[in-house]
């Protein structure tokens, strides 16, 4: 149990959960904290500060489906924003346009490395690993399972 200096910003909903985005005081940056774990909230009648404010629906869904896991992961699809979308919710992946090819798109991703790599296995379009040794050893393991199921 924590105790937060908070200005609020914005309430966000995804996936039947409620999420409070707010410009954390005694951390100097925004946060966000699910609304079923907070208790005891308590109106100060403290002014908000001026300040730019973040998309708040971007910065719920990069919490829920990168920072809140220790192994994170980069991945290039050879699918364009678009295509990528259609499979990976915002729940899962934070995808963006590749800078360098507009037929192409980068997603983050978090979770166990074994369930991501699954989770791209999956996918109906092609992929580079641009950052993650962890998924790349995993992949590699299922790439070998999937072999030996293949020749059986």
């Amino acid at each position: 149990v924590t105790e937060r200096r908070s200005e609020p910003h914005r309430l966000v909903s995804l996936h039947r959960r409620w999420y409070f985005v707010a410009f954390d005081l005694d951390r100097d940056d925004w946060r966000t904290y699910r609304v079923d774990r907070m208790t005891e909230v308590t109106a100060t009648g403290h002014r908000n500060t001026p300040r730019e404010v973040p998309d708040a629906a971007a910065q719920v869904a990069a919490g829920v489906a990168v920072h809140a896991y220790t192994t994170r992961a980069t991945v290039r699809l050879h699918a364009t924003v678009e295509q990528a979308a259609s499979v990976i919710a915002p729940n899962i992946g934070v995808i963006e346009a590749d800078p360098d090819d507009e037929q192409r798109s980068v997603v983050q991703i978090g979770g166990d490395a074994d369930w991501i790599a699954g989770f791209l296995a999956g996918m109906p379009f092609a992929f580079e690993v641009v950052d993650s040794d962890d998924l790349r050893s995993e992949l590699r393991v299922l790439a070998r399972r999937l072999q030996r199921a293949a020749t059986s």
